[in-house]
């Protein structure tokens, strides 16, 4: 095999799988990955093993002790009996040059990216599903990333084609950018809010003044019920007394 380069072998688990598998472990002590599956009425073990021995981190006699054990105790015949791969950062090393290829092929069709950001995405991609117990494979790592992509890409359809500050609008000496046209927005309210609340404050001080017997704790006590939507019958009556006397005093609004 060439550098870096995988191979597997696939054994059927029926009466001479035990040969089999002791001269797998004779031959291959060290594999990186297995999986077993129940297919047309049979157990069939795919064994995958690297050219660089480091990428290989799962005992093979292990490995095979596992699989006769599900053998035998398996009633349910599901597809995906049981299966194992080496440590997560070997996992990721491995898919190392897989991730270019993604990166590109996602390129191709959004520009909105940056080539490092997809292979970084790739290898989140790859974290998420070995974290969640899957059986990691290209196919299922491409699906993973375009579904990841397709949900940002919803999040953000509607969003326009961005246009600088520096911009700049006009022609000749009245040119100017769009930093210097757009008006400063939350300064004007920040202005509006000051005058609003002065307003406030000051038609407050004219009640004050037009109602001398209430005092400062029942003005509170009325602004507390009021605002938290829990008035009483006492108070909805000293609110109408006030109207009352408000309307008969429309000085108190006309200044």
């Amino acid at each position: 095999m060439k550098n870096n380069e995988f191979a597997h072998i696939t054994i059927k688990c029926d009466d001479r799988a035990r040969i089999a598998l002791k001269e797998l472990c004779i031959t291959h002590p060290q594999i990186y990955s297995y999986i077993l599956f129940y297919r047309d009425n049979e157990y069939i073990a795919k064994f995958n093993y690297c050219s660089r021995d480091k990428y290989n981190g799962i005992d093979t006699r292990q490995a095979t002790e596992k699989l006769l054990t599900y053998i035998t105790a398996n009633s349910n015949h599901n597809n995906v009996i049981c299966f194992g791969q080496s440590p997560l950062a070997t996992v990721i090393e491995v898919f190392t040059p897989y991730y270019n290829k993604l990166a590109n092929q996602i390129l191709a069709q959004w520009q909105c990216y940056e080539f490092a950001d997809l292979v970084q995405m790739c290898i989140l991609c790859v974290c998420t599903l070995y974290s969640k117990g899957y059986y990691l494979h290209k196919r299922l790592i491409e699906r993973t990333l375009i579904n990841m992509v397709l949900v940002e890409q919803r999040k953000t359809r509607c969003v326009t084609g961005f246009v600088s500050f520096d911009t700049m609008i006009g022609k000749d000496q009245d040119q100017a950018s769009l930093l210097e046209i757009i008006p400063d927005e939350h300064a004007s309210d920040e202005f509006d809010n000051i005058e609003t609340d002065s307003y406030k404050q000051y038609r407050f001080k004219r009640l004050k003044e037009l109602f001398p017997e209430m005092t400062e704790r029942q003005w509170q006590q009325l602004i507390f019920e009021y605002g938290h939507n829990i008035t009483t019958h006492a108070s909805v009556m000293k609110v109408k007394n006030i109207r009352d006397r408000v309307e008969k005093c429309k000085k108190i609004f006309e200044e």
